[in-house]
């Protein structure tokens, strides 16, 4: 039988989307700020690089030099601002969690879900209890009978009462496996329990 589709608890999936989001966003700033200062040291390093390189040519290279000492700049500038952007997107973008209210809003929807979820599925089971008493009722007045028919039967094989054994036999499940397979027992509220179908019923154990 397939299951069905049960209430949830949106306000956790509520805070979870908001951590989530939140979470996004100091992502996206804190690599802004590192992507900006790999750049700042990509520059510097080409800044260095240029200077062996005039030294070592003997060559006057002040202009590439000046080229890249305002780029090394704008991107000093540029990385100090994406760092404090990041610095403020921590601070911002936190999530606290009110205990409180989750407490509040989970013990509401406790409720509702109870009477709509729980309620209704513990009424299947006393109906079928009852049907069950009933079955049983039934089922051991025909034992019942039979044992007083039997005794009938056996009184006129020995008048004298002196049948010591069963020659006649009983009726209904005499093994654990008969038994578990036509009456609630043990193993039966086992298996519901971890949630197996049991023997007797279409798809349980054998």
């Amino acid at each position: 039988m397939a299951k069905n589709k049960r209430m949830v608890f949106n306000k956790a999936r509520e805070i979870e989307k908001e951590r989530d989001g939140a979470a996004t966003k100091r992502d996206n700033l804190e690599k802004r700020a590192k992507d900006a200062k790999a750049q700042l040291e990509l520059s510097k390093k080409k800044y260095e690089d240029e200077l062996k390189k005039g030294v070592q040519a003997g060559e006057d290279n002040t202009e590439k030099l000046n080229e890249l000492a305002d780029e090394i700049d704008q991107k000093e500038k540029l990385a100090a601002r994406r760092a404090n952007e990041a610095a403020i997107g921590r601070q911002h973008f936190q999530t606290t969690t009110d205990k409180d209210e989750i407490k509040k809003s989970f013990r509401e929807w406790k409720r509702e879900y109870e009477n709509k979820e729980i309620k209704p599925e513990l009424e299947k089971i006393r109906k079928i209890k009852a049907e069950l008493s009933d079955a049983y009722e039934s089922y051991k007045d025909a034992t019942n009978h039979y044992e007083r028919e039997k005794e009938t039967a056996q009184s006129l094989m020995d008048p004298n009462g002196g049948v010591v054994f069963n020659p006649l036999g009983s009726v209904g499940p005499m093994t654990r496996q008969e038994k578990d397979y036509y009456l609630i027992t043990v193993n039966t509220l086992t298996d519901l329990e971890k949630g197996r179908k049991p023997n007797g019923v279409e798809g349980g154990a054998k």
